[in-house]
């Protein structure tokens, strides 16, 4: 007979085809087998296969392994244990079979359960790099766990890992969070007489010869000793060198010099002591000839950061390598010159920069280099920038001494060891995950996908309580009461930069350190008001409303949006006339100040703030001099007489005074304008007036010059008229103006002048002058009583008017203009007021000076000699004596009274304030007393004006002076006839000045006195400043250039200080500073004041607000990526994720969540729900016309992500526990599509194809549980398990292209280790191929095969035998066609084969078929009844002959559903009945009953189309299965 045979050829299952269809070489389906193929035989060898041991023997129950990673460098296994007592990272060590605990947790710091038993979540992104496991759980915050530091940490799997504590194993790394402290020093030493401590002075002469303190001699000799005594205790040692200085005056040219002494303290000083003994080692030139003040300093050296702003951070360095992020940088170690402040300010105007803003640091020690600090620190770098630029450099390197770190660090030289990387200036935190899906190292980077970040906030946003207040406060507790203390902080001069608008914003910042974005309100914006500039201050801040929960930690960060701006130090200043200020800067400062700027002045001329702080336009900006100062109008001409002309038609002749009438109709008197009398108007043409363009001038001479009429005669004091000299430089062109008492009229232009106009014989040289010009309001300056609007007839002119001939002069060259550009600003009034330095002395104008005559002649009678006011001292006067001692007018000649007192009462606050001198003054003849006011000297005397006074040595001609001017506070003037009994005409002036006198003054006629003091003062000058000009200012004032808002940014800059949340509604005193005020106004944030010169910023690290809807985000689509990995230059930077660089990249939100990552061939694979995406790693593609891409190198860490042709349209769903990789190729199972794949170089196959694919498809969308990939490179298989339903792993082989067996054993993940396979099973660790057979994790399961014999499969066969060629102990479980089944009850060897007859198989119920021919009926049942334990049923027909025993008996019950009754025991033909042992059940009475042939042993083979045969092997040792055949005959 034929015989059909398959020989496992093919060696994979079918389950996809038709029975008939499926190929030879094929099977149905297989459990617990393997194939051994050789492509080049046609036998294939099916056999079963060896279970596996258990490696290790943790004591752990209800455990899971939740992640495993090989370690191929070593040779080792990693696996993760969650259990609900402990969590587990275990190491098992292939080269000794040792297993030992890595961390044993027993306190869910691993949390592996989820807090308390919860079910685990696996660990789908696990890699291990030179020693250090890395994973991400999606639950908890990615672990880096250093495996050999935790083993040593870990003694057995029974004990806790000592030390254990998240911070330690996370990736993200613990950072300072609050910026270094400083303690700062201008003096290495400090105390008395060191630099910025208090003064300390020394009277010494250190002069060759005696001689004067104010004459300068040569000095000691260097090496001479010097023996003084130092004015308090000095913190002075022997060794010590001492500098001292002082400051010389020259008496002849008022010029002050520097000079300086170096002295060396000898051994035999005691330290501290005021007594000393020193070596002179060099001194000036020449010294003063006497006994004179000098200043001690201790000499030390140059001050650190002299020129700069330093700025000092830390960073910790872990174990592993890794650096944390910076710790916010401190303030500026930068102590300006406190010594420069109040009146000891300098800005040096002629060099344009201010001396007190330079650095005199000298000791500086960084302290609380320990916040925040991590377990596993083991270095502080201590960190530097300066203001200028971006760099960071380390300074140098705390290392553990005796197993700690210091927390100070001294800072002694401004050496720097090298560069740290720009980008961590960025780094506030590190944006390392909170938690993620997958991860990936690739690119040298550990690469995260589907992370969770930021955080979820309150719903309102925070509400600030912002306040200004004095930083500097003796009370403070934190000086603790120590007034030394509060001094020495207070010289940092530390304070907020007024005139500002600032913004406050808080972050929150979790456990570890990440960072919300500003938050912020409209409440914490805060105006700092321009006149804080005088004090130094800070902010106090807190919220008031609540904060955000889940935090640790709050700072505050501030905006602040001006642009850099500059002081300028102004040098001179100018006015010109036509209303504008030009003021004179060095050129130093040119580039600080541009035309339209606005300018404010924060300091004026002194050393006082500016009261208003005015704001002044820049109208121009020249760096040339000015036309009217380059070739200004000069005196050239000015006559010591001049006098108006009278009118017309009036002559002299009137003496007395004129009446209203007269007054009305143009009366003018004879001693007119210019003779101290007063001349009224009857038409313009004689004086200026507005409007008009023509004088008379009567009187225009010098004494000494050339009469018109005479040449030969010569002027002298008593003459009239025009000199020739004043007629000829009249001309027509020439240029002149007025001036009476320091009051100027504009310029105007002669354009006619004609002499010999007057109407009688003594006016024939008057001359008319006509004018270019019209005159116009600025001639009222001429007349004192203005009544112009009112009554423009009547005017009085002042006294003391005199004209200048002005000619142009070419003065560009000046020394004052050398190396100075100007700014044009319009003069205002309260500006003008402000460029003048009222305490400086030199910038006094001497306004008039008066001559005390010493003798009072009673009433005046006409003398035509006396043409001047006479003045003398009527009380006081007295040196030495204090105004309160003169409140009253009783006094005696030798106090400085006149014996002939009179009465006159003082105001009550004079009588308590007094008075130091009183001035009378007496009218010449005919001088009406109400002109008083007009002498230039009374016009002067007034409050905030200065007297000086003079006179000459009694026996010559020499004019001494009195050095002193003394300031002018108070002036009362009586005039008042009633008040006191005096002389009609006579005045009294009551001064009282800012301090006594220090000389006698002349009074009532005491000349007797300079005989006696051998001087006598007889001369009062007063003076006034010049508001016209200031040159060469000494305490100039300061403008700052208004700063430029740029309302487009929006950041904000951090300060020092970090708070615990708990504290955040208590208000914080904030170091935050931008600049350092002087007291005067004046505040600086740049090194010296000077252009482009290093600026304290206004802060180093920067974030900003997040304007769309900020909260706790999972980017399911994202990927975030850490700085780079390198082991070969021991760069390990994977715990840096600087959210401010470009680290991350979100791929299209249609390809579903990230669920792994792969690195493969330098690229990234991300295996999304729905898409498998390939991003390019550190390169680009553009793509040619055609379509195909072409590669570029890039600099983008994560360059374009593409799809290509071949990848198709699969994802891996969410079954990241599906992929597994081997060499080049990955499997994964793509659940929704209900499909497996692989990946390889030519794309992705659906290997779920190869003969499996409806099943996979059917059984793929009821899995519940997770669906484990694992590779079997022992067998080089893909095992697939799917434990729902099924309950069954799959073995995927690429040798056959197919799907190879079903097996028993449902791992929790599994991996190869050099051609080893493991996998895990309650948290324990599995190796397979060495077990017994088909034993897994202690449960054997057979093995088995089922397949088809379907050879010729359109024609029904009768199966007859069954063999196989193998070993023994196969035996076949079933053989089944498509119309019966049949068996093999066992096999019999014969001729190297193994073979039976197939034999039927009993009916039952389900499988009878009444239409069969082994089924046969025998009629409705009569009767039954019981025999025993048999039954016995009788019928009333003969019984069926075909009858036998053993053939089954049935009956149809009510339903007429088949019921079987038992195998026939007993045949009663005769009796009609039959036996069934045991009946199974009782029919009904008339149920019809039938008997079915037992095919067992009726039946010899089966029929059917094709057999589907089930071999089985239950043996413990390898029993291989080659073929299986059967002897076959084509059924008729």
């Amino acid at each position: 007979m034929p015989e059909i045979k398959n020989a496992f050829l093919k060696g994979k299952m079918n389950k996809d085809l038709d029975e008939r269809l499926v190929p030879n070489g094929e099977y149905r389906d297989a459990l617990n087998v393997d194939v051994d193929y050789s492509s080049n035989s046609d036998v294939g060898a099916l056999k079963n296969i060896l279970g596996n041991t258990l490696i290790d023997s943790i004591n752990v129950a209800s455990a899971t392994c939740i992640g495993s990673v090989a370690d191929t460098e070593n040779n080792k296994i990693y696996w993760l244990i969650a259990s609900a007592v402990k969590d587990i990272i275990a190491e098992y060590d292939q080269a000794t079979g040792a297993v030992n605990p890595v961390i044993v947790d027993f306190g869910f710091v691993l949390n592996f359960n989820g807090f308390n038993g919860s079910t685990p979540t696996l660990v789908t992104g696990i890699n291990i790099l030179d020693g250090t496991l890395y994973f991400t759980d999606d639950l908890n915050e990615p672990k880096q766990i250093d495996i050999a530091y935790w083993k040593t940490q870990t003694a057995d799997f029974n004990t806790g890992t000592t030390g254990l504590l998240e911070e330690r194993i996370t990736v993200i790394k613990k950072s300072p969070l609050q910026a270094p402290t400083l303690d700062m020093d201008s003096s290495t030493r400090g105390g008395n007489g060191t630099q910025s401590n208090t003064q300390v002075t020394v009277d010494l002469n250190l002069a060759d010869t005696g001689g004067q303190v104010t004459v300068l001699y040569a000095p000691l000799d260097s090496g001479d000793d010097v023996v003084g005594t130092f004015s308090l205790a000095p913190n002075y040692k022997p060794g010590d060198i001492i500098v001292l200085k002082h400051i010389f005056t020259d008496a002849a040219s008022n010029e002050e010099s520097s000079l300086e002494a170096r002295l060396l303290l000898k051994s035999t000083y005691v330290a501290q002591a005021t007594f000393f003994q020193a070596e002179l080692l060099t001194i000036s030139e020449l010294v003063p000839g006497d006994i004179v003040q000098w200043d001690a300093l201790l000499e030390e050296d140059e001050p650190l950061f002299e020129l700069k702003f330093p700025l000092f951070s830390y960073r910790y360095k872990y174990t592993n390598g890794q650096y944390s992020c910076l710790a916010p940088f401190s303030k500026a170690a930068f102590l300006p010159d406190s010594s420069k402040v109040g009146d000891d300010f300098e800005y040096d105007s002629k060099n344009g920069y201010n001396v007190g803003m330079t650095n005199t640091l000298r000791q500086l020690e960084l302290q609380d280099l320990n916040h925040n600090i991590g377990v596993d620190v083991e270095e502080v770098d201590v960190l530097y920038k300066d203001s200028l630029s971006s760099n960071v450099y380390i300074v140098d390197t705390i290392k553990k001494v005796n197993g700690s770190l210091a927390a100070s660090f001294e800072i002694k030289d401004e050496q720097i060891f090298k560069t740290v990387e720009a980008n961590q200036l960025l780094r506030l935190f590190d944006s390392v995950p909170k938690k993620a899906k997958s991860q990936e190292i690739s690119a040298n980077r550990i690469i995260y996908g589907n992370y969770t970040h930021q955080f979820d906030l309150p719903n309102e946003n925070p509400i600030f309580d912002v306040k200004l207040k004095n930083r500097y406060n003796p009370t403070d507790p934190k000086y603790n009461q120590s007034l030394a203390a509060y001094t020495e902080d207070k010289k940092q001069m530390l304070s907020i930069k007024s005139n500002r608008t600032y913004q406050l914003g808080v972050v929150y910042i979790d456990k570890y350190g990440r960072q919300t974005p500003i938050l912020t309100d409209k409440s914490g914006i805060i105006k700092v008001p321009f006149n804080q500039a005088k004090n130094k201050t800070q902010f106090k801040v807190n919220i008031t409303n609540s904060g955000a929960s889940g935090f640790e930690n709050y700072k505050y960060f501030i905006k602040e949006i001006s642009s850099t701006t500059y002081n300028l130090c102004a040098d001179s200043f100018y006015q010109d006339d036509e209303g504008a200020i030009y003021i004179s800067f060095p050129s130093s400062e040119i580039n600080k100040v541009k035309e339209d700027d606005i300018l404010l002045l924060k300091k004026k001329a002194g050393n006082n703030l500016s009261e208003d702080g005015g704001k002044f336009k820049v109208l121009d900006k020249l760096s040339v001099v000015p036309d009217f100062l380059a070739k200004p109008l000069r005196p050239e001409y000015v006559p010591e007489y001049f006098n108006f002309g009278r009118q017309f038609n009036r002559d002299s002749g009137y003496a007395e005074q004129p009446t209203p009438a007269e007054r009305d109709s143009g009366y003018m008197g004879t001693n007119n304008a210019g003779r101290g009398g007063r001349a009224w108007f009857l038409e313009p043409g004689s004086t200026p007036v507005p409007n008009h363009n023509s004088v008379i001038i009567r009187d225009m001479f010098q004494i000494g010059d050339t009469q018109i009429a005479d040449a030969d005669s010569k002027y002298e004091s008593n003459f009239n008229g025009i000199s020739s000299e004043a007629k000829d430089v009249m001309r027509p062109g020439s240029k002149i103006r007025w001036n009476v008492g320091g009051a100027k009229t504009k310029v105007y232009t002669v354009k006619s002048f004609q002499i010999g106009i007057g109407p009688t014989s003594t006016s024939h040289d008057d001359a008319e002058v006509t004018f270019e010009e019209e005159f116009g309001q600025d001639v009222l300056v001429l007349y004192d009583e203005q009544d112009y609007e009112d009554n423009p007839r009547i005017a009085v002119l002042a006294q003391g008017i005199t004209i200048e001939v002005l000619n142009t002069k070419d003065e560009s060259g000046k020394a004052e203009y050398a190396g100075k550009f100007f700014i044009k600003l319009q003069a205002k009034t309260n500006l003008l007021n402000e460029l003048v330095d009222t305490t400086n002395t030199d910038q006094l104008v001497a306004r008039s000076t008066i001559k005390f005559d010493g003798y009072d002649d009673g009433d005046f009678v006409y003398q035509e000699s006396r043409n001047y006011r006479q003045f003398f001292i009527r009380y006081g006067g007295k040196a030495g004596t204090d105004s309160s001692q003169l409140s009253s007018l009783s006094r005696p000649a030798s106090q400085g009274g006149w014996n002939n007192v009179i009465d006159v009462s003082l105001p009550a606050n004079w009588e308590d304030d007094g008075y130091h001198l009183c001035l009378e003054t007496e009218l010449p003849l005919n001088e009406a007393e109400s002109n008083y006011g007009n002498h230039p000297f009374i016009k002067n005397l007034k409050e905030d004006n200065y007297i000086r006074f003079s006179g000459f040595k009694y026996s010559g001609t020499t004019r001494w002076f009195d050095e002193k001017y003394y300031k002018i506070k108070k002036v009362l003037k009586r005039d008042n006839q009633s008040n006191y009994q005096h002389d009609d005409g006579a005045r009294l002036f009551f001064i009282k000045l800012d301090q006594p006198l220090d000389y006698d003054l002349t009074f009532h006629d005491q000349s007797s006195q300079q005989s006696t003091v051998g001087r006598g003062f007889s001369y009062a000058t007063v003076f006034d400043f010049d508001r016209d000009k200031a040159i060469n200012i000494t305490n100039p004032p300061i403008f700052e250039v208004e700063p430029k808002d740029d309302v487009d940014i929006d950041i904000y800059y951090e300060t020092q200080e970090v708070f615990p949340v708990s504290s955040i509604a208590t208000a914080k005193n904030l170091q935050y500073h931008n600049c350092y005020s002087f007291g005067n106004g004046v505040e600086s944030f740049v090194i010296r004041d000077d252009y482009n010169a290093p600026a304290l910023g206004k802060g180093v690290r920067v974030s900003t607000v997040f304007e769309d809807n900020y909260q706790e985000e999972t980017v399911k689509n994202g990927l975030i990526y850490s700085q780079i990995y390198n082991s070969k230059s021991s760069i390990n930077r994977l715990n840096q994720f600087i959210i401010a660089d470009k680290i991350t990249k979100n791929l299209n939100p249609e390809y579903g969540s990230i669920q792994k990552l792969y690195g493969r061939d330098t690229d990234l694979l991300a295996f999304c729900e729905d898409k498998i995406v390939k991003i390019l790693a550190n390169k680009d593609a553009v793509f040619n016309a055609d379509g195909n891409p072409q590669l570029i190198a890039s600099n983008r860490v994560l360059g374009q992500a593409i799809i290509p042709a071949t990848f198709g349209s699969y994802g891996i769903s969410k079954n990241p526990e599906s992929f597994v990789e081997f060499t080049y190729r990955s499997y994964f199972v793509d659940k929704a599509r209900g499909c497996v794949l692989r990946l390889s170089a030519d794309g992705i196959t659906e290997v779920s194809n190869y003969g499996l694919k409806d099943y996979f498809r059917d059984n793929l969308s009821t899995q519940t549980g997770y669906i484990y990939g694992t590779y079997d490179s022992t067998k080089s298989q893909y095992n697939l398990s799917l434990p729902t339903s099924v309950n069954t792993t799959l073995s995927f082989s690429e040798s056959i292209n197919g799907w190879v067996s079903r097996k028993s054993f449902i791992p929790e993940g599994g991996l190869s280790l050099n051609n080893k396979y493991y996998t895990f099973n309650q948290g324990h660790l599995y190796e397979h191929h060495n077990g017994a057979t088909n034993t897994f994790y202690g449960t054997k399961t057979d093995s088995e095969v089922t397949f088809l014999l379907n050879e010729a499969p359109a024609n029904v066969k009768n199966f007859r035998t069954l063999n196989y060629e193998g070993d023994a102990g196969w035996y076949c479980d079933s053989i089944i066609t498509n119309k019966q089944d049949g068996q093999i009850s066992t096999f019999i060897e014969k001729e190297g084969k193994y073979f039976n007859y197939i034999s039927g198989i009993k009916e039952n119920e389900n499988t009878v078929d009444t239409k069969a021919f082994n089924v046969q009926g025998l009629g409705y049942l009569t009767s039954q009844a019981l025999s025993g334990s048999d039954k016995v049923y009788t019928f009333n027909f003969e019984l069926n002959k075909e009858i036998q025993l053993n053939d089954n008996l049935y009956y149809l019950d009510a339903s007429n559903i088949k019921q079987d009754l038992g195998s026939i025991t007993a045949i009663d033909k005769t009796n009609k009945t039959i036996t069934v042992v045991n009946g199974l059940g009782v029919p009904q009475s008339n149920a019809y009953m039938f008997f079915v042939k037992n095919a067992k042993f009726n039946t010899s083979g089966v029929l059917g189309y094709y057999a589907t045969v089930k071999m089985k092997n239950e043996s413990t040792t390898p029993k291989e299965l080659y073929s299986v055949g059967s002897e076959i005959s084509i059924s008729s």
